[in-house]
């Protein structure tokens, strides 16, 4: 089968590679759509070097067709449509036993640290999958990972009715984000953006109750007059921008959260200062794909259709 392989920093190969073989537990998709998402292009950048691997075949974020049925799989069918949960789980470790599947210390994830979807076929098991209609189409199926990720950012960021909630960034994960916050009702969405492009998608698409653009505007002082000095119940940071990073501590108002889920395309740390954190009683959490709030994938599948 032909795949795109990085062989090095900003290389792809296109060649010819086995077929995966499947085992008795496993399931063998035709790949019928793939997106591109940030951590790819992060990896790309830097080559598969960043796996720890000579090569790789990227790609976690794509709709797949059934063409073969590992001997102990069961309930489906041959020609079946599935988005798929990219997180590869041991289910023995501390964390699987309480189904914090995301959190599994034996980490795996396809596209990632085992060959993804920049081919023309790929092997998962079956509890990744999940069914779509004819009402999704194959392009529209690789866009899952990224809104039961969005899902995962609002939940975290407890998202409810009366809250002025901040998102600063505004990718894919960023408006899929304020997508589910205005689902959940918050009076008030504050977005951060410096894409003159993006910050249209936001207007076009009523995302937002305001936008500011990081270029031009006081982000931290324009936040805190909207809200009466008070400061945003939530930040939502999915820019992965260390300036916008730090300055969620000034305008998120005592007992908020922060959630960060945006990372930056290198591992050098993000100074924050840890005395606004203590003295505004702040609650900061990490977020990870899709979270570990069981059904996110089937809730959003279910939401869009």
């Amino acid at each position: 089968m032909k795949a795109a392989v990085l062989v090095g920093p900003s290389k792809f190969d296109i060649t010819d590679v086995p077929m995966p073989v499947i085992s008795d537990n496993e399931v063998l998709l035709k790949v019928r759509a793939c997106g591109i998402c940030g951590s790819d292009w992060r990896i790309y950048l830097q080559g598969p070097s960043f796996a720890n691997m000579k090569k790789m075949i990227l790609g976690h974020e794509f709709t797949g067709e059934i063409v073969e049925i590992g001997r102990n799989v069961s309930g489906w069918e041959l020609g079946a449509r599935v988005i798929v949960d990219p997180y590869i789980h041991c289910f023995n470790c501390a964390y699987c036993k309480q189904h914090q599947y995301n959190r599994c210390m034996v980490y795996n994830c396809v596209g990632i640290t085992v060959d993804g979807a920049y081919a023309e076929y790929v092997k998962v098991y079956p509890y990744q999958m999940v069914p779509i209609s004819n009402k999704i189409s194959d392009a529209e199926g690789t866009l899952f990972q990224p809104i039961a990720c969005g899902l995962n950012v609002a939940r975290l960021g407890k998202c409810t009715i009366g809250d002025t909630v901040v998102v600063s960034g505004a990718g894919t994960i960023g408006l899929t984000t304020m997508i589910w916050a205005k689902a959940m009702n918050v009076h008030r969405l504050i977005a951060t953006e410096v894409s003159e492009a993006r910050i249209n998608c936001i207007k076009e698409n009523g995302l937002a109750d305001m936008i500011l653009n990081p270029t031009k505007d006081n982000i931290v002082g324009e936040i805190t007059k909207a809200t009466g000095g008070i400061g945003a119940d939530a930040a939502l940071e999915c820019s992965g921008n260390r300036k916008a990073q730090v300055q969620t501590v000034d305008y998120v108002r005592k007992g908020g959260i922060i959630v960060a889920f945006g990372t930056p395309y290198d591992d050098a740390p993000t100074e924050v200062n840890w005395s606004k954190l203590s003295a505004k009683d702040l609650t900061v959490r990490g977020g990870l794909s899709a979270g570990s709030h069981p059904g996110g994938y089937e809730f959003s599948v279910k939401a869009v259709e």
